[in-house]
């Protein structure tokens, strides 16, 4: 919170080794972790800061920001769309390659399961935004959405108002809060990890949260402590190694002296088509690769029927050999829809591999027939701090499968209907108000194309979802990605006519030049 924030100015003050020096840590760095038998990480917000995630003590820190009243002046991205960094891929290549043992993470935005590191390599201390938990047995559910609570009743009630798939239990999310204890099992692996430790490499972490922080100074006072952050920390004397630079700058440097090349990251995602002859059905379900379910689907079509309900589940006419699947993602990395088609003359299920390449935008798909290619993992025990269960639990609007079609469409028959006349400037005022009507939030928020008022996005209070319910508005548009929804087509539209009117309006208020110039 912000009376956390640094309150000696000194403590603010970023500082940067010459390239010179760096390169000489780097290449001690590198050897160390060579020559280590039980190497592991400390990681804090720093390490996502280039992936536009807010740290929380920096300069344009969360806490520094909320403690002296000041407005950030960086670009800020979506924690569901941000991309892992150099750091977060260096760091599962040396995961990879035998080096790194362990991760003890304090980050809760979920880049280290979306980079693709191993489950049980990584301590999440503070939870992770995309994971819940059933409280009867244990099963995690990894979600493509924003996981966490609605906290309705207390900071406690951490219910997110589903329900487990395997034993019926209550689904409560990952988050710690102020005041709350860590999960005993996560603390526990991470300090059995640090006793283990010879070398712990600390990155982007002020080190001043407990009993976080006491991860590496255990190491510290054993073995042999690095840190690299750009501010001072309390445990900079107890580091042999003291760094700094940005995480991904003192990263690329040690892979390159490990001879080791870090990979550009791709979204992988593992689905299961099942065939059920007798009843004529077909199930398509999406999961993890440690076997855990997964909600990675908004909606799909089966031979152009909408399944909006997971388990997606299509009852085929007999005689039926194949059938043409379209499957539809969240769209946080511009995922296209993916066609498949899928066999129904193969009785029970078939897995599928999926791969994503957000830098041309392709899919990669791999038929894996009956082998899932995944290895079941030990359920973790329930969470045992204490859950507010006062009234009935809540879902968010957003934190489920909600919408439907993220590939835009051209050919949206409301738009001339629904988009008003002078809309356009409005749209400039609207934007540098940036304020929900309805709770005020200011962080990601639509305007309704018909009327002009502007409403949050359901990946907070879901009010712009309600206005168009109590109004049948059917035209948002998004001012965080510049993008147009049709609540009526459940798709995002494009069109000149918008292009060139309302978002070049908004392009210009946002970026200060109209779209082109």
């Amino acid at each position: 919170m912000a009376y956390t924030a640094h309150t000696d100015p000194a403590q603010l003050v970023e500082h940067y080794d010459s390239p010179e020096v760096l390169e000489k840590l780097a290449m001690e760095l590198a050897l160390r972790i060579k020559s280590a038998k039980h190497f592991i990480a400390f990681t804090g917000a720093g390490v996502s800061t280039s992936a536009n995630i807010p740290d929380f003590r920096g300069p344009q820190g969360v806490w520094t920001l909320a403690a002296t009243g000041g407005k950030r002046t960086e670009p800020t991205t979506n924690v569901l769309e941000a991309l892992p960094t150099p750091a977060h891929m260096a760091l599962v290549k040396l995961q990879e390659a035998g080096y790194l043992k362990h991760i003890v993470s304090q980050n809760c935005d979920g880049l280290f399961r979306k980079s693709g590191l191993a489950p049980e390599a990584i301590s999440e201390l503070h939870g992770n935004t995309n994971i819940e938990q059933c409280t009867q047995c244990g099963k995690e559910y990894l979600r493509d959405f924003d996981a966490t609570a609605s906290y309705q009743f207390s900071a406690r009630d951490h219910r997110t108002g589903r329900s487990c798939v395997l034993c019926g239990g209550v689904l409560v999310d990952s988050i710690i809060n102020f005041g709350e204890d860590l999960p005993e099992d996560v603390l526990k692996t991470a300090f059995e990890n640090a006793a283990k430790s010879d070398f712990c490499l600390v990155l982007g972490s002020s080190l001043t949260v407990t009993p976080a922080c006491k991860v590496a100074e255990k190491v510290g006072k054993q073995a042999t402590l690095a840190i690299c952050n750009l501010q001072k920390t309390p445990y900079d004397k107890l580091a042999k190694l003291r760094i700094f630079a940005k995480c991904d700058t003192l990263m690329q440097l040690v892979m390159q002296n490990l001879g080791l090349q870090i990979d550009p990251w791709l979204l992988n995602r593992h689905i299961c088509s099942s065939v059920n002859r007798e009843n004529h059905t077909l199930t398509i379900s999406a999961f993890e690769i440690d076997a855990t379910p997964a909600s990675i689907f908004p909606g799909v079509k089966v031979d152009g029927k909408k399944l909006e309900e997971e388990p997606f589940t299509y009852t085929f006419p007999n005689g039926t050999s194949s059938v043409q699947a379209e499957l539809f993602f969240f769209g946080h990395y511009n995922e296209p829809m993916l066609p498949l088609t899928l066999d129904c003359l193969q009785e029970g299920p078939t897995f599928f591999h999926l791969q994503y390449n957000p830098m041309d935008g392709g899919w990669t798909v791999t038929n894996r027939g009956t082998d899932p290619g995944f290895t079941e993992r030990k359920l973790r025990p329930p969470r045992k701090q204490q859950v507010d269960f006062t009234g009935p639990a809540k879902v968010v609007p957003g934190n489920k499968q909600e919408g439907f079609g993220v590939h835009p469409i051209s050919n949206c028959p409301h738009l001339g209907g629904a988009l008003s006349i002078g809309m356009v400037e409005l749209v400039a005022e609207a934007y540098k108000q940036n304020k929900c009507s309805t709770c005020q939030d200011t962080t990601e928020n639509w305007m309704c194309l018909t009327c002009g008022s502007t409403f949050c996005s359901r990946y907070v209070q879901g009010h712009m979802a309600d206005h168009n319910t109590a109004t049948g508005h059917t035209l948002a548009l998004s001012f965080s990605d510049l993008s147009v929804w049709c609540y009526s087509c459940d798709y995002y539209i494009i069109h000149d006519l918008l292009r060139e009117g309302v978002i070049n309006e908004l392009h210009k208020a946002k970026f200060g030049v109209y779209i082109g110039k």
